[in-house]
């Protein structure tokens, strides 16, 4: 049990590039699983400090909600919710919407990468075509192209000075600041280096 839940855990900080354009018509269902997981993270009584135990409560926070919509599941997603991928399908699509709209979660997700600062780091700015946001996992990136042709991806973990004027940035020039973050990848089991927003502007 205990390692089916961690690994539920680690569904919703692991993802593919973006989600399937076929589930941005499944909104209610994925508000509606999104709603239930935020209400179970209160009821439980998880706390909000990140620590190496966090991944297995979620992971228990993500059982009964799978249970309770599993017939919705299969008939709106076509998930039997008897794989691996079943469940990873669902953790993605449920960590993108907690992350969003409910305010514990983002605060789990704000501690654990507090957590991970060692030290201060140097602001970088990129100036470039802003094409958008993206998703992966539970998260969300900003995509630039700089006057090379080349596409940077910039995490949104936090708020950030404009992040609430992204939508109306798109296609058009921007100076955006980030810093740069050592991160474990389990799927490399190595460190990697990634951009982590810190404010954005039209130039």
């Amino acid at each position: 049990m205990q390692t089916i839940t961690k690994t539920l855990g680690l569904f919703l900080l692991m993802g593919i590039c973006c989600l399937p354009s076929q589930l941005l018509a499944q909104k209610t269902l994925r508000q509606k699983l999104s709603d239930e997981f935020c209400q179970e993270l209160n009821k439980q009584g998880i706390s909000e400090t990140w620590d190496e135990k966090s991944m297995e409560k979620i992971g228990l926070v993500i059982l009964p909600v799978v249970s309770k919509f599993k017939e919705e599941i299969k008939k709106e997603m076509g998930l039997e919710m008897t794989s691996q991928e079943d469940f990873q399908k669902v953790g993605e699509i449920i960590g993108a919407e907690a992350v969003i709209n409910c305010p514990k979660f983002q605060k789990m997700m704000r501690q654990m990468s507090e957590g991970k600062k060692q030290e201060v780091k140097m602001l970088t700015t990129l100036e470039g075509t802003f094409l958008g946001v993206a998703t992966s996992g539970n998260f969300s990136y900003l995509r630039i192209k700089g006057s090379d042709g080349r596409e940077s991806k910039v995490w949104w973990f936090q708020f950030f000075p404009g992040s609430d004027q992204v939508a109306s940035f798109k296609d058009k020039v921007v100076t955006l600041t980030c810093i740069e973050e050592e991160i474990y990848e389990p799927t490399l089991k190595d460190y990697v280096k990634i951009k982590i927003a810190q404010s954005i502007k039209l130039k």
